[in-house]
């Protein structure tokens, strides 16, 4: 940092806002940005957030990627693409990642470049220091493991083998040195490692230090030990920072043959033992603690390669390289995007977490009060659902997961095997056994974003047996076989090989597509009468459909519908979603028209899947329009979103806003957010 810049500019995970901030900050006080990048990191699908800072430096940006897929995602992919299109120089740590990211994600070779975990300046110590810094009485047989407290790292199998090694060197010592966060999670891991260790009569023999113990001596210990054991189970890894470390440090290593560790380790800088064998671990180790000459040979040549990275030889190669960036790189003119993230309200669903009880997500509020009289409905735990579930796809939080287990458990309860589905239910839990086609709907469109979306086996298993037993109803209400076509197009996304349901897909896209008009020039472009409520509906899930079946019918067909739609709820530029009942040319009058915030989310949606359709920018810019209505563009210049409290008013009427904030209204809202971040992402991806 230069010297008039001083402080440090943080960024908040999941706060796109703060994504934008750094980036200005950046700007102003940096020559060069150096991106250290992993997509756990950084909030939004995919870890995209980091985008909206890319997006916006002016400055020549270093990307150093520490997480390369052989499977990656679409998402990853286009994640990637965008990163190498703002870099000077993607950086990575093996040639197999330089080989993965030309293959599976399409980046131009010429921009990667492979470079070394640097060796920091470390202190050489005997083993009498390393016991004295480890806690130990000397002298001990010191085997090392360092890492985050968890299963991935195969700690337990050194543990399992102690009883064996043990017999031989009853001195031996298996040190893990966590160097993960405190966390409830973590802290388990570890009492369970202290379990397992005392149930095979070794707990004397395993000591946890965390890495502010040792007082900053990672490196000094790695080299001091007998052997560092890297156990890692996972075979595809491309980076280990901490085993490129301890091979830098110059230590005897044994590790597991993962790809990275095949590449650090080759010419004779450690040995290799599957973990997977039960007694093989145990057998390598004790080989590796036997042959004093071997581990020699191991240290020498693995201090010569650590000689040769050090912090001044692998700094010099990055600031030349960075260096003449700076002289060779004009400065890049930033165009501006249509949606300003700085605009658009942070993620706030304390609304929706104080309607979420036990039993599932209330109807709404009254004046901020709680209103038991209106109790719960299919329809709003399903909109819920998918609003929980789409801000855990966006933040990867665990504590959304509370509201979607609680919204899967409602829905499940609102099905009987004799009676079948209810859609409303008292808060006392009388059910009215009354179904309702379009709240059955929703609940497919809300269980296959879950399905696709979600990283547990057993979530999508319950979601697709929900989906499975609401299928079966056989929807006959056109907007019904929309919502359930929405469901049907995810779970195919998910899993695009899925035979029960693409045949269905199709049947119910054809008789979508057929309840428009034949005739493309014909002046009503609409499957109703009237244009009702919901009204984007039916469009949206042509549109996806299009998209999945690759029909430029569909496609045509939305397009048409969208545009005679857009005639009727746009005046003078400004979005008026109070579309229903209204018959075409009849005329409208505003003071008395209702206009339903559930109604602006459909439009969001599908203006927001017809630009990433098409990229024509005309229709970016109306999916902003629509969803500036909830924050004051609309006929009565008011937010119908509440900045306060996360909830959104049900509707305005007149120059009115009601006093209730129902579920189903914020849901919408946040859904509409979340749409609109699509089409921002879209947008500076180019895609």
């Amino acid at each position: 940092r230069p010297g008039g810049a001083t402080g440090e500019q943080a960024i908040e995970k999941d706060v796109l806002s703060s994504y934008i901030n750094a980036a200005d900050d950046i700007n102003k006080n940096y020559d060069v940005c150096i991106l250290q990048h992993h997509c756990s990191m950084f909030g939004g699908v995919d870890g995209n957030y980091i985008l909206a800072l890319t997006s916006q430096l002016t400055i020549p940006l270093f990307t150093i990627l520490h997480a390369v897929s052989s499977n990656p995602s679409e998402g990853e992919k286009v994640l990637f693409q965008s990163l190498a299109a703002s870099s000077e120089k993607i950086l990575v740590f093996s040639y197999l990642a330089i080989e993965f990211l030309e293959h599976y994600y399409k980046l131009n070779r010429d921009k990667i470049v492979r470079t070394e975990h640097a060796t920091v300046d470390f202190k050489t110590i005997t083993s009498e220091e390393l016991c004295s810094i480890l806690g130990l009485a000397a002298p001990k047989r010191v085997v090392l493991s360092a890492g985050e407290m968890s299963g991935f790292y195969g700690y337990n199998t050194i543990i399992n083998a102690l009883p064996y090694l043990i017999t031989h060197y009853p001195d031996i010592v298996y040190v893990i040195v966590d160097v993960g966060n405190k966390c409830d999670e973590n802290e388990y891991y570890k009492k369970s490692l202290r379990r397992l260790a005392h149930r095979k009569g070794v707990a004397g023999h395993v000591l946890i230090k965390s890495r502010d113990s040792i007082k900053g001596e990672l490196e000094s210990v790695m080299q001091a030990c007998d052997v560092f054991v890297s156990a890692n189970m996972n075979e595809k890894e491309l980076d280990n920072v901490l085993l490129a470390k301890a091979v830098s440090c110059g230590a005897a290593v044994l590790s597991t043959p993962t790809w990275f560790a095949k590449e650090v380790l080759e010419d004779q800088k450690g040995a290799f033992c599957s973990f997977k064998a039960t007694n093989e671990p145990a057998h390598e180790l004790l080989n590796l603690l036997r042959n004093k000459k071997e581990r020699q040979m191991f240290h020498e040549n693995a201090s010569l390669y650590g000689d040769r990275n050090t912090w001044p030889v692998v700094g010099k190669r990055l600031f030349e390289m960075l260096a003449a960036s700076t002289v060779h790189t004009k400065k890049r003119a930033l165009a501006a995007t249509v949606v300003n993230p700085l605009l658009v309200p942070d993620l706030n669903l304390a609304h929706l977490v104080s309607l979420t009880d036990i039993t599932g997500v209330m109807k709404q509020t009254v004046y901020n009060i709680l209103d038991y009289k209106g109790g719960y409905s299919l329809k709003d735990n399903a909109v819920a659902l998918h609003t929980y579930a789409c801000a855990h796809n966006h933040t990867k939080d665990d504590r959304w997961l509370k509201g979607v287990n609680t919204c899967l458990a409602f829905i499940t309860s609102m099905y009987d095997e004799n009676k079948g589905w209810s859609d409303w239910m008292t808060y006392n839990r009388q059910k009215n056994n009354k179904s309702s086609e379009l709240s059955e709907s929703a609940a497919v469109w809300a269980l296959g974003y879950l399905y696709a979306t979600s990283g547990s086996a057993g979530t999508k298993d319950y979601a697709y047996g929900l989906i499975g037993k609401l299928l079966n109803q056989g929807f006959k209400d056109i907007k019904a076989k929309a919502y359930a076509t929405l469901g049907i197009v995810m779970v195919l996304k998910c899993d695009g090989t899925n035979a029960d349901v693409s045949g269905l897909l199709e049947s119910q896209a054809n008789e979508m597509y057929s309840s428009y008009p034949a005739d493309p020039y014909n002046s009503r472009q609409w499957h109703e009468d009237e244009i009702g409520r919901e009204a984007a509906l039916v469009p949206l899930a042509l549109l996806h459909a299009s998209d999945i079946l690759n029909n430029k019918a569909y496609l045509s067909a939305a397009k048409r519908a969208l545009r005679f739609l857009w005639k009727n709820v746009f005046s003078e530029g400004v979005y008026s979603p109070n579309a229903s009942e209204r018959q075409e040319f009849k005329p409208h009058n505003e003071e008395k028209a209702v206009a339903n915030a559930n109604e602006a989310y459909l439009m969001t949606a599908a203006y927001s899947k017809l630009y990433r359709i098409t990229g024509e920018p005309k229709y970016l810019k109306i999916t902003n329009e629509i969803h500036n209505w909830y924050l004051g563009d609309n006929s009565a210049g008011k937010s119908l979103y509440d900045s306060s409290g996360g909830g959104c008013y049900a509707y305005l009427s007149g120059r009115s806003i009601s006093p209730e904030q129902t579920a189903e209204s914020t849901c919408s809202y946040w859904l509409s957010h979340f749409a609109v971040l699509e089409t921002y992402f879209s947008e500076i991806t180019g895609g």
